[in-house]
């Protein structure tokens, strides 16, 4: 690994005889804890020393000792190219064209989920460049509301130990203002899940690739997965504050963009390291939140030049009297 800054990591579940899951295995395991162990970064600086992880995925009638026959469905290849990514990939290959074109007929439905899901990827969502360069968001969190819980237990060559994994796979990316989150499924059964924590205020999210969107509350959705099934869905990421407007008799207002928090707490400050509660904007119509009177005349006569911020809101606003 020191002198290779490519790391391919081949995900052949039929041929050595595994579960689908395996894929995450190889990525997360021999990948990135690999990577991790030899001191090094995921990237793609090389001079630097970083390495980029690729998963090489299966597209070929397996004729290994373990499973002489098989061959990966349709459905598992496009698994398997997303299970690859939301585990940390950050690059795809195939193995390989030449055997998805002759082993066996039907394997060219296999290449054409790779083809639907390279179109995906590299297409006008941009998620290429979500997965390259978008800030990780780990705290997240996963509830299973049916089972199963985890994928099947597996024994992976030379290991000592059994690999069990959590049977919805999640990667949650934000960039250019936008969150994205690809979900995985990793068991051959559906699953019903919820994912809260999620970088956004936003009253719903798409799936582009699916033509839906599922209802968000407070930071979280619920959605169904069928066997090995893949959603992807793009919400908007942060709020954004502008449309500020004087009313009259000492009221102003303001647009919150991408929230649906009912109000906020505003809090003021004249050095941006002490502050003090200043009151409570509420919602009045959509997007629009209402500053009392109250709360500006106080806002006047604190300081000349303040600074105001809602809580759960990272943006500051600075407002002159």
């Amino acid at each position: 690994m020191p002198t290779v800054d490519v790391i391919g990591l081949s995900c052949y579940c039929e041929f050595i005889g595994m579960p689908h899951a395996w894929v995450r295995y190889k990525v997360q395991e021999a990948g990135l804890h690999g990577i991790a162990l030899a001191g090094k970064t995921v990237g793609n600086d090389y001079l630097a020393g970083q390495k980029t992880p690729l998963a090489v995925l299966y597209c070929a009638k397996a004729a290994g000792v373990n499973s002489p026959t098989n061959m990966p469905t349709p459905s598992q290849t496009y698994y398997d190219f997303w299970s690859a990514i939301a585990s940390g990939a950050r690059g795809i290959s195939v193995f390989a064209y030449w055997h998805g074109l002759h082993d066996d007929p039907s394997l060219a439905t296999n290449l054409q989920q790779l083809n639907l899901a390279a179109s995906q990827i590299t297409g006008s969502e941009k998620l290429g460049d979500v997965v390259l360069y978008g800030a990780s968001n780990t705290n997240v969190t996963v509830s299973i509301i049916s089972r199963p819980s985890q994928t099947v237990s597996f024994q992976p060559p030379n290991e000592t130990n059994s690999f069990q994994y959590p049977s919805l796979n999640v990667l949650c990316q934000t960039w250019a203002r936008s969150v994205c989150v690809i979900a995985v499924n990793s068991t051959d059964q559906p699953v019903t899940a919820s994912l809260s924590n999620l970088p956004s205020g936003a009253a719903s999210a798409t799936l582009p690739f699916e033509s839906r969107s599922v209802t968000m509350t407070n930071g979280g959705l619920a959605d169904t997965f069928p066997s090995r099934g893949v959603h992807i869905y793009k919400l908007p990421g942060g709020v954004f504050l502008g449309g500020f407007t004087a009313l009259g008799g000492g009221q102003f207002q303001f647009a919150v963009s991408n929230s649906s928090v009912a109000s906020f707490t505003m809090l003021v400050s004249t050095n941006l390291s002490a502050w003090s509660v200043l009151g409570f904007a509420t919602r009045s119509v959509s997007g629009l939140y209402l500053c009392p009177a109250s709360i500006a005349r106080a806002g006047r006569e604190s300081a000349i030049a303040q600074y105001i911020r809602l809580r759960r809101i990272l943006l500051l606003v600075r407002s002159r009297a």
